[in-house]
């Protein structure tokens, strides 16, 4: 990620074309008038969140292991409890996914919720949100 400050004290607006020309993915700003800023804010949002997965981690009930691990390197959405399993929807860094070994765990993507009106038992969802 390329990011151009002090364009506010550019001579010409035909430089600027010039190095967004050359890197057009490039991000002008001007952290003393704030020009810019917005853009760049989204950029650096765009650039972290391609390496997140929204995904459903599927273990043992007694694997605190693999449960402490999810909560420190990633963010716990929800947690559904089914007899011995708990099915953990949680945002995490892929690097951090691909870390996870235990071959009794599945990793899948995160489903969305039934719409509204669709029955779901109150008793086994503790949202942690």
């Amino acid at each position: 990620m390329l990011v151009v400050n002090k364009v506010d004290q550019l001579d010409s607006v035909a430089r600027m074309e010039s190095v967004l020309h050359r890197y057009p993915n490039a991000v002008p700003i001007s952290a003393r008038t704030g020009a810019g800023m917005d853009r760049l804010a989204i950029v650096v949002s765009d650039a972290l969140s391609q390496s997140f997965r929204d995904v459903d981690v599927v273990t043992g009930v007694e694997n605190g292991k693999l449960l402490a691990f999810l909560a420190r390197h990633g963010e716990v959405l929800s947690k559904h409890f089914d007899d011995l399993q708990v099915t953990v929807h949680c945002r995490i860094a892929q690097k951090y996914l691909g870390r996870i070994e235990d071959l009794t765990v599945t990793i899948t993507p995160h489903a969305p919720m039934p719409a509204a009106g669709a029955e779901q038992s109150a008793d086994t969802i503790e949202d942690v949100a």
